[in-house]
């Protein structure tokens, strides 16, 4: 049963869709987790979706990141044209390990529909905001409770919950590129549209039903297993069956693709990396990481 911190009237014009979900296990158990960047989608039915006015093949969600903040989001779930797998280095020396994370483009004119998030009376009808989003990423990631950091020891030993988000390319290039600095390779997935349609349903409705409830495990259940046991849900690899089992350490992505048979061939898969694919972002998402950080500081200083 999905759980949210309790709503008052104020809510109508506030958050009222943060989870209220507590670490399940381990040395945290009980506490409250950290819900205030990385929350997974929770899918909206029935009467709560009504005002979003949905059509058969589309679902509405809640906890969609965009622009740092969270949003009511409708997708088409037959819409997506590509899979893209991404990667990105972090760590340095033996402790070197990279995240992994899968981005759908949808097809012109289809992209996911954003509504502020807060609560919609009866007969209300939600008023979409900005222009259709073109990209998502899905991206398995560890949280815990306040103030605790990711780290390879705290991977492995129930410290974190994994958190399957959904968030805009956009926001993606800001907490990557732009406020850690990587570099994130791209590799565009040799796959039907059957499949990569089949895919996203999978991976919005297993953030629907997974919440924050599962423990993350480094090796076990982390951004790279979890996008891999995605990706071969949906695929019959013949007689690559076996090579399967590649999806373990999280630094070869490529590799473990190439395994699959899902890289085009000649290099053909190979993007440019995603700084370079959306460099004209760069200039607004300084500007935006500037500002942040000039609020933080007078927060602080209160």
């Amino acid at each position: 049963m999905r759980k949210f911190l309790p709503i008052s009237e104020a809510d109508y014009v506030a958050d009222p869709y943060v989870p209220d979900a507590v670490m399940p296990v381990g040395e945290y158990a009980g506490q409250k987790i950290d819900a205030t960047e990385r929350r997974p989608l929770t899918i909206l039915t029935g009467d709560e979706a009504k005002p979003f006015s949905p059509e058969e093949g589309e679902i509405v969600a809640v906890n969609f990141r965009h622009d740092g903040k969270f949003w009511i989001v409708k997708f088409a779930t037959d819409a997506v044209e590509r899979v893209i797998f991404e990667k990105w280095d972090f760590g340095s020396g033996l402790i070197h390990v990279a995240h992994t994370e899968l981005r759908f483009k949808f097809r012109e004119g289809r992209g996911a529909v954003l509504f502020p998030q807060r609560l919609y009376k009866g007969g209300e009808v939600a008023k979409p905001v900005g222009d259709p989003i073109e990209n998502v990423v899905n991206s398995i990631e560890a949280v815990s409770v306040p103030g605790v950091h990711f780290s390879v020891s705290g991977g492995l030993s129930k410290k974190f919950v994994a958190s399957r988000r959904f968030k805009s390319l956009k926001e993606n290039f800001y907490e990557r590129v732009t406020r850690e600095r990587r570099i994130v390779e791209q590799w565009d997935l040799l796959m039907d549209d059957a499949r990569k349609q089949t895919m996203f349903e999978r991976a919005v409705s297993e953030s629907d039903a997974d919440g924050l409830n599962t423990p993350y495990h480094l090796f076990g259940h982390s951004c790279t297993t979890e996008a891999f046991r995605l990706v071969d849900s949906v695929m019959n690899y013949g007689i690559r069956t076996w090579r399967t089992f590649f999806k373990r350490i999280p630094h070869f992505p490529e590799v473990y693709l190439w395994a699959r048979g899902l890289l085009k061939p000649d290099g053909k898969s190979r993007m440019k990396p995603l700084g370079e694919e959306k460099a004209h972002w760069r200039d607004e998402l300084r500007a935006r990481f500037k500002k942040e950080r000039e609020d933080n500081k007078r927060a602080s200083s209160r």
